[in-house]
């Protein structure tokens, strides 16, 4: 049984290697340590990243042979990184044999959703390329950067980023597309050699005890490696990546419940109440809003602003259905994943800017993710460390951000008579937009705190206003459209720190 998923493992490996240069570990690694008892001890994980680093090892060898057969590999230019890689691939082995067991485990889980993930965004990176074999100065600083961190992850994890770092070389170190793809598949053979000596010293047994995991592998490997460089020209590129990443996305999760099961049953139904309950109030929201877009002539502004109010009143089903802080951060990380999957799968395609007009590319996508991560360290920050009694509490900051962000851009653009204006000051702002964010702010957080007690209600009134009053000078003072984290944040503090002293 145990050879079975080896050679299971192998066949997608060797597609994956040979097609998108998808590191051996990726799909390898999860499959041995949650289905195979051998790998299951106290040292299973990093064995079975040794076993894997040595199927690679074989495996991307013949990759890249075929690679420099057909003149993919531009040494000049990248012979620096694969230096350094290599030699960072030793350090992150030794990382990996003193990390314990079960962390490496959960690392290994969360490491190859991210590695799936990246395949439906690296399909949209545009060649710009740079005929010149020299580099500027922030050129080499990225070269040593990436060439430390995807080595050291390709001795820690036996994953060294494989196509994460076609984008890099594609968008700031302007390789062309082949010569990328094949310089990433000599990346993988370097690092695979450096990593698996360093893993192979530290547990002989890697080599004594598992060679027909090995041996096995790296021929099932090898044939698909061989076989499949052959057809990769008649695939389309796009489809290819949004295959591999729905069958790593999908086969690592369904891994990682397998593996974590028995605590997940515990806790699945405290995960599902509010999840479903933030997809129940999203879904129809979302097709009320497109139907609002199509079938009215509402102006531009007005219709982002009900996509801004849309994205802050999740935090009502959140918060009220989450017996825990950290159950709701946990929510608030699943509902990202769901945000950046999505999005990254639609970002591609016309109707969706024309029905999310974006200021830039990817803006819709940071702007969710940015508000969802001061969502979870807002709600870490005052439900967290405040206790149970304090759970509505980050409702209040959150709101005074939302309402307030959505009054001042109403207000500025239809009635903002006197301009703001100033080197601090990024696009038109105005003393009308500022006054209104104050008044409707402190009106939304007064209510939350009256609502749930945890004041008097004059103090309500002055921490109200605070809030309002601060969270209008951060909005008006933050550029680039990072208000979604400052204004939040600032409001955030304030709470806190009456909270604390009371």
């Amino acid at each position: 049984m145990e050879y079975l998923i080896i050679v299971i493992a192998s066949i997608l490996s060797g597609i994956g290697i040979s097609l998108v240069n998808l590191p051996i570990a990726t799909l390898t690694v999860p499959l041995l340590i949650v289905l195979c008892t051998s790998f299951q001890g106290v040292n299973g994980t990093f064995i079975a990243i040794g076993v894997a680093l040595t199927i690679e090892l074989f495996a991307s060898l013949f990759n890249t042979i075929i690679n420099i057969k057909n003149k993919n590999i531009n040494f000049k230019k990248s012979w620096l990184l694969l230096l350094i890689a290599s030699l960072a691939s030793v350090s992150g082995a030794i990382a990996s044999y003193y990390t314990q067991g079960e962390i490496l485990t959960g690392l290994i889980f969360a490491i190859s959703v991210i590695i799936g993930v990246t395949f439906l965004y690296i399909h949209t990176q545009k060649e710009d390329i740079n005929q010149s074999d020299s580099y500027s100065s922030l050129q080499y600083i990225c070269i040593v950067f990436l060439g430390l961190c995807s080595g050291f992850c390709g001795g820690y994890f036996g994953i060294n980023g494989g196509m994460i770092i076609v984008v890099i070389l594609l968008s700031i170190l302007k390789f062309d597309r082949k010569n990328s793809v094949g310089t990433i598949s000599l990346l993988m053979t370097l690092t695979a050699l450096s990593g698996s000596i360093t893993h192979i010293s530290f547990s002989p047994t890697i080599i004594t005890s598992y060679w027909p995991f090995i041996l096995i592998g790296s021929g099932v490997s090898i044939i698909f490696v061989i076989l499949f460089n052959k057809l990769k020209s008649r695939f389309n590129f796009r489809i290819v990546n949004y295959i591999v990443a729905g069958v790593v996305i999908i086969l690592s999760l369904s891994l990682l419940y397998y593996n974590y099961r028995d605590f997940l049953n515990q806790h699945i139904v405290d995960f599902l109440k509010p999840f479903l309950g933030f997809c129940i109030y999203v879904i129809p929201v979302s097709l009320i809003l497109i139907l609002v877009k199509y079938k009215t002539k509402i102006p531009q502004y007005i219709f982002r602003k009900l996509l801004h109010t849309t994205a802050y009143v999740m935090i009502f089903p959140i918060i009220f259905l989450s017996n825990t802080f950290y159950m709701a951060d946990i929510v608030i990380g699943a509902i990202a994943f769901c945000v950046i999957v999505i999005l990254l799968i639609v970002e591609p395609y016309s109707w969706f800017h024309e029905l999310l007009i974006e200021k830039r590319k990817y803006e819709i996508m940071f702007s969710l993710l940015s508000f969802l991560i001061v969502f979870a360290g807002i709600n870490s920050l005052l439900w967290g460390i405040l206790g149970d009694n304090y759970k509505f509490l980050p409702i209040a900051a959150i709101l005074a951000w939302g309402t307030g962000d959505c009054a001042a851009a109403i207000v500025g653009i239809k009635y903002g008579k006197h301009k703001l204006q100033g080197f601090l000051i990024e696009g038109a702002k105005s003393i009308e937009g500022s006054i209104a964010y104050v008044i409707v702010a402190s009106i939304a957080v007064f209510i939350t705190l009256i609502i749930s007690q945890y004041f008097s209600w004059w103090l309500s009134i002055l921490i109200a206003v605070l809030c309002g009053i601060f969270g209008s000078l951060a909005e008006l003072f933050t550029k680039r459209g990072y208000d979604t984290v400052s204004c939040p944040l600032v409001s955030a503090l304030i709470l806190l720190i009456f909270a604390f002293t009371l």
